[in-house]
């Protein structure tokens, strides 16, 4: 018999949490099991309309409804799973809860609900179990199914169900606090998300950590921002560790990529204002700076303009205790991007730290070759660690080489497609790396010499076709074989309107 999720979550709780490194074991024919835990759900709420069941879907759930009513919870679970995989729990919640409660004579409630709890203890599949938790929230529960519920919350594939579920018990926003402390992904996220900032204890922890997740902690940053109460806190004095939080808060804020922030702030202009009055009290650290920088750069791009929020950013980022300590943090490998806004001359100290600590330092390599004079250094750097013309020879796959290889590799074949002609050696290795990421990211900068030289790979490099012929013999990744096939054909792949691969 397979193993439920409930005992798997179950035998991985250590001191009241899952172990550090948990997942969900995953399955062929489940669409989140190529995702982290929860994230296909929080994909969905966050980036996707979700539409009510269709006629097929709202049947099959009236069919495991009635199964569970009747007592089959085992033909039940097998009912749910199927509904799960044409119609994720998370976008049925409302129609399965409304339907439930206005058809109450229809279904034996104890029957029903007892069905919910044999699924959750006893499913092997992930949506089935979500359906049945979705039940279990509309019933009052006593403390051992409780206990099963906190124990499901740890798992972030279903913590936002728990969350739902606990929203209903007495004391249910001190469980769901002390559930969030206990999940670092998109469970944090989804309890950031319902919880009440009633009191001060709370109010601090989501000043101090409600941002900190493994996922992106602009999904968090108007909920801390708001549940915090930051503005209000800046209009008096802070705190060091109070002005730093509120710093990453704007820094999520600001980043607006995955979901809107800052742009969410009836007051913004005048929260970075008194941010930048309170900066004015405190001895600044090169972090703190760019996060000056970051509001310089929005006070910049916004429709109006914030002119005075401006010229305090100005002010500012041209001191000489800025400038001194973004040229002594560059020289260490650290805030290259503030460095570089600065436009202070940082290449030369940088290099020798690159060159130095390589291993902590290779994945900054862009701020290296964006100059001509370090282009050539960096690749000399990049092939005596790497030894480019043996790295994956005779290899299938990348089984006996480490992950940090690959890494490395990827590194300098991302800066690389901003530089035709350089790094032949490098990008030819990558053809022949056993990981498909590495391979893409070769044919991507192959293409982007094609485009820029407005030549076929046959007239920049004999060396690259020849690689690209013998890829060509046994690549498996259908979408590598179209682009390497029309490289064979002599195309000019122009990828600018593409997504580009993010910076290092």
């Amino acid at each position: 018999m397979t193993k439920s999720l409930y005992d798997i979550i179950l035998n991985n709780i250590e001191d009241g949490i899952l172990k550090e490194g948990f997942t969900l074991p995953a399955e062929e024919d489940d669409p989140a099991s190529g995702f982290a835990d929860g994230a296909l759900d929080g994909i969905t709420m966050y980036h996707a309309e979700t539409k009510d069941l269709d006629a097929s879907g709202t049947k099959q759930m009236i069919k495991a409804l009635k199964l569970g009513s009747e007592g089959n919870a085992e033909e039940a679970d097998r009912c749910f799973a199927e509904l799960g995989r044409s119609h994720r729990a998370i976008c049925c919640v409302d129609d399965i809860q409304n339907y439930i409660m206005s058809n109450k004579r229809r279904f034996e409630g104890g029957r029903l609900f007892g069905s919910a709890m044999w699924i959750i203890l006893n499913s092997a599949d992930r949506e089935s179990v979500k359906f049945g938790m979705e039940i279990m929230e509309l019933l009052e529960l006593e403390e051992p199914a409780k206990n099963v519920i906190r124990r499901m919350g740890l798992c972030e594939e279903f913590t936002v169900f728990a969350v739902w579920c606990m929203m209903n018990w007495d004391g249910g926003n001190n469980e769901i606090f002390d559930l969030i402390k206990k999940v670092r992904g998109w469970g944090r996220i989804h309890a950031l998300n319902f919880l009440d900032p009633e009191t001060d204890e709370v109010k601090d922890w989501i000043l101090h950590h409600g941002i900190e997740n493994c996922v992106d902690p602009s999904y968090s940053a108007f909920d801390s921002w708001e549940k915090s109460d930051a503005a209000g806190r800046l209009k008096n004095r802070l705190t060091e560790e109070e002005f730093r939080s509120i710093g990453r808060i704007i820094d999520a804020l600001l980043d607006e990529g995955p979901v809107l922030g800052i742009s969410r702030l009836d007051d913004a202009e005048e929260a970075m204002l008194d941010y930048l009055s309170q900066a004015r009290s405190f001895d600044l650290t090169t972090e703190d700076y760019e996060t000056v920088m970051e509001i310089c750069i929005w006070a910049a791009d916004v429709d109006d303009g914030h002119p005075d929020v401006s010229a305090e950013c100005t002010e500012m980022l041209s001191s000489a205790d800025c400038m001194e300590k973004a040229a002594e943090a560059a020289g260490q490998g650290r805030c290259l991007g503030l460095a570089e806004d600065l436009e202070i001359d940082y290449a030369e100290s940088f290099f020798e730290c690159f060159r130095n600590d390589f291993e902590n330092q290779y994945r900054k390599c862009s701020f290296l070759t964006c100059f001509d004079d370090y282009l050539k250094p960096v690749l000399k750097v990049f092939r005596y660690k790497l030894n480019p013309e043996d790295l994956f020879r005779g290899r299938d796959d990348g089984t006996e080489t480490g992950p940090e290889v690959y890494d490395q590799l990827n590194s300098i074949l991302l800066a690389l497609g901003d530089h035709p002609g350089a790094g032949k050696d490098l990008l030819a290795a990558g053809l022949r790396s056993g990981m498909p990421a590495t391979r893409e990211i070769a044919l991507h900068a192959i293409s982007l010499w094609t485009a820029a030289l407005d030549q076929p790979v046959s007239e920049i490099s004999e060396k690259l076709l020849s690689e690209l012929k013998k890829l060509d013999k046994k690549e498996t990744e259908s979408e590598l074989r179209e682009m390497i096939r029309n490289l064979i054909d002599g195309m000019i792949l122009d990828l600018s309107d593409t997504e580009e691969y993010p910076d290092e």
